[in-house]
């Protein structure tokens, strides 16, 4: 559930970012289309680790839902979790570029007349 949030929030900051349309020279219909973002490269390899992580989580577990490995099922899971958390932070960074993260401000009590800032 937490990837599917990220990818909500990818997804909502790509408004921006032009889309590139692949097609048929031919026919001129539609063969593709594909982010011309340089971060799109980023978030595919974060996909990728969260996948394999979640992946090999599954491996360990048999057909009666029971763990087959335990040491190994609960590193994958730590894997797994830091490569959303990473992801997370990730998205943090890129909204940070756009100016659409938080606002860092340092609190001056000596300039509290002068609205706190």
């Amino acid at each position: 559930m937490w990837n599917f949030k990220l990818d909500r929030i990818w997804c909502n900051l790509l408004y921006r970012g032009e889309v590139e349309v692949e097609r048929d020279k031919k026919t001129k219909l539609i063969t593709g289309m594909k982010l011309t973002q340089d971060d799109a490269e980023e978030k595919e390899f974060l996909d990728s680790q969260i996948s394999k992580w979640k992946k090999t989580a599954k491996k360990l577990i048999d057909a009666e839902g029971l763990v087959v490995n335990k040491k190994e099922f609960n590193q994958a899971n730590r894997n797994h979790y830091k490569s959303l958390m990473i992801k997370d932070i990730w998205l943090r960074k890129f909204m940070n570029k756009l100016d659409l993260y938080l606002q860092e401000i340092e609190f001056d009590p000596s300039k509290a007349i002068y609205g706190g800032r």
